[in-house]
C-alpha cells in the first residue's frame, strides 16, 4: 500500500496493539497505561526542565514507578522466598502461594525503554515535546517489542516521518530474517535439543560432556537472541525501519572489555549510561570504579530474572571483568591484540565466558519445579572440574558441528566491513538462501521453542 506516512503509523500501531494482546488482554491494558503514565510524566518533566525547574522530583517519581511496576511483577516472589529464608516465616510462603501473578510480555525491555526516554528528558537530551503516536509506537513497535533490542529515541524517532523502503532495505531485511531462522532453528533448537540432560542431572556425565555443554550452551543462548535480533531488524527493515544491531561477533572478542561492547550492546551501554556512570563510573578512582562496574554488573545479571543465580552469572562476569583490569593494569597479561596475544588470549576469554551460562542456565533451570539453581551449579561445575568419570551425552560429535557453526558465524558478523560486503550481493544470495532454508526447516523446522529471552 502507498499510504501516508502518517497512516503507516497509525496502522503500525494497531499491528502492534493486536500483536501483545495475543499474549493476554489484560497485560495489554496494563501495558497500555504503564506507557500512558510515563508519557505524561515525559510531558511533565520537559515542561519542567523548559521552564527552568530542577524537575528531580518528576525523575524520581518516574523511575520509582517503573521500577516498582517492574519489581511487582518479576520479584515478588524472589522477595517473599528471601524473606522466608531469612526469617524463617512461614507466612511468607503462604503469601506467596495464594497470589497468582502472571509476568506481562516484555516487561523488562519495555522498562527500560521507558526509563531511558525519562532521564535522556531529565538531562536535557529530549528538548522537544514527543507526539503521542510517536510514543506509543516507539514502545509498542512489534518487530523488537518482546526481546529488544533496547531502543533509544536517537535509535527510531527521526525514522518515523521519514520512511524509506526500498529494494535494498527489502534484500536486507529477507537476508536479515533467513539469518535469524537459521541460526535459531538449526542451531540453538539443536543444541537445546543435545544438552537438555547434562543440566537435568549433571553428575551422571563426564567431564568432557560438561565442559562442551557449558559451551554449547553460550552458543545457543548467543544463536537464540542474535536470531531473534536478526528477524527483528528484518522485520523492521521490511517496514522501512532501522533498529540497532544487538551482537558483532563477541566471541571472538579479545577481552571481556570487548565482549561487552559486542555482546547485548544494547543493554551493556544502558547499564553504563544508567547506572553505572550515575554511580559514579570511574570518576571516583580505580577501587570505586571497580566496585562501581561489579554492582552494575551485579544488578544487569538480576534484571535477567529472579533468582540468584543469575545476580551469580553478573557477578561472576564483573569480577572477570576486575581480574582483567588488575592483570594488564600489572603487565602480566598482554594488552596489545596483536600477533600470538590474539590467538592465546581470544579462546581463553571464550570459555570464561561460556562458563558464565552454567550460571545463567541453573536460573533458568530453577523455574522448572524440582530444581535448585545452587545444586545444578555445584554439582555440573564440579563435573568439569574434579574430571570426574560418566556417560558421553550422546551426540557429542554433532555439538562439536553446532559450535564451530557458531564461531563461523561471529567470524563473518567481528568484521563489520565483511557483513556490509555480504549484504551487496543481497540480489543473488537470497534466491540460493531461500532454497536452503526451505530445506534446513523441512528438516530441522520441528517447532522448537520459545525463544530464550521471551521469559525475561
Amino acid at each position: 500500500w502507498n499510504l501516508k506516512d502518517s497512516l503507516k503509523k497509525y496502522l503500525l500501531i494497531l499491528a502492534s496493539i493486536v500483536f501483545y494482546a495475543y499474549f493476554n488482554l489484560y497485560s495489554l491494558a496494563h501495558f497500555l497505561a504503564i506507557i500512558l503514565v510515563n508519557y505524561i510524566s515525559t510531558r511533565e518533566l520537559l515542561r519542567q526542565k523548559l521552564a527552568g525547574e530542577s524537575g528531580k522530583g518528576q525523575i524520581w517519581f518516574i523511575v520509582c514507578f517503573n521500577l516498582l511496576n517492574l519489581c511487582m511483577f518479576k520479584y515478588f516472589y524472589f522477595f517473599l522466598d528471601s524473606l522466608h529464608t531469612i526469617t524463617g516465616i512461614q507466612r511468607f510462603q503462604e503469601i506467596a502461594g495464594s497470589w497468582h501473578i502472571i509476568l506481562p510480555l516484555a516487561i523488562s525491555f519495555y522498562t527500560f525503554q521507558l526509563t531511558a526516554i525519562q532521564i535522556d528528558t531529565y538531562r536535557g537530551k529530549i528538548v522537544e515535546p514527543i507526539g503521542f503516536s510517536d510514543y506509543f509506537l516507539f514502545i509498542l513497535f512489534f518487530p523488537q517489542l518482546i526481546a529488544g533490542p533496547i531502543m533509544r529515541t536517537g535509535d527510531f524517532f527521526h525514522q518515523i516521518n521519514n520512511l524509506s523502503v526500498s529494494r535494498n532495505t527489502i534484500e536486507r531485511g529477507m537476508l536479515y530474517i533467513m539469518m535469524g531462522l537459521f541460526k535459531k532453528v538449526v542451531i540453538s533448537d539443536r543444541i537445546g535439543g543435545i544438552i537438555a540432560g547434562l543440566y537435568q542431572s549433571p553428575t551422571e556425565y563426564d567431564a568432557l560432556s560438561l565442559f562442551f555443554g557449558a559451551l554449547g550452551f553460550t552458543c545457543q543462548v548467543y544463536c537464540d537472541f542474535s536470531g531473534y535480533t536478526d528477524i527483528a531488524r528484518g522485520l523492521a527493515n521490511l517496514l522501512g525501519y532501522e533498529i540497532p544491531e544487538n551482537f558483532r561477533g563477541p566471541f571472538l572478542s579479545f577481552s571481556f572489555r570487548e565482549v561487552w561492547s559486542r555482546w547485548h550492546i544494547t543493554l551493556s551501554t544502558w547499564l553504563r549510561d544508567y547506572l553505572y556512570i550515575p554511580l559514579g563510573g570511574s570518576r571516583q578512582g580505580e577501587f570505586r570504579a571497580n566496585t562501581n562496574m561489579l554492582a552494575t554488573m551485579s544488578l544487569g545479571g538480576l534484571w535477567h530474572g529472579a533468582d540468584i543465580s543469575f545476580f551469580n552469572w553478573g557477578f561472576y562476569l564483573g569480577l572477570l571483568l576486575w581480574l582483567e583490569r588488575f592483570l594488564e593494569k600489572k603487565s602480566w597479561i598482554p594488552v596489545d591484540p596483536q600477533g600470538i596475544a590474539r590467538y592465546v588470549r581470544t579462546p581463553i576469554t571464550f570459555v570464561l565466558f561460556a562458563f558464565s551460562g552454567v550460571f545463567f542456565r541453573a536460573g533458568i533451570q530453577a523455574g522448572v519445579p524440582g530444581y535448585n539453581s545452587f545444586t545444578i551449579t555445584k554439582q555440573y561445575f564440579g563435573g568439569i572440574f574434579s574430571l570426574q568419570c560418566g556417560k558421553t551425552i550422546p551426540r557429542l560429535d554433532e555439538l562439536y558441528v553446532f559450535i564451530i557453526l557458531t564461531l563461523l558465524l561471529n567470524a563473518i558478523q567481528y568484521p563489520e566491513s565483511l557483513s556490509q560486503r555480504l549484504q551487496n550481493f543481497g540480489h543473488k544470495m537470497i534466491p540460493v538462501f531461500s532454497i536452503i532454508m526451505l530445506f534446513l526447516l523441512a528438516i530441522y523446522g520441528d517447532g522448537g521453542g520459545d525463544f530464550i529471552y521471551f521469559q525475561f
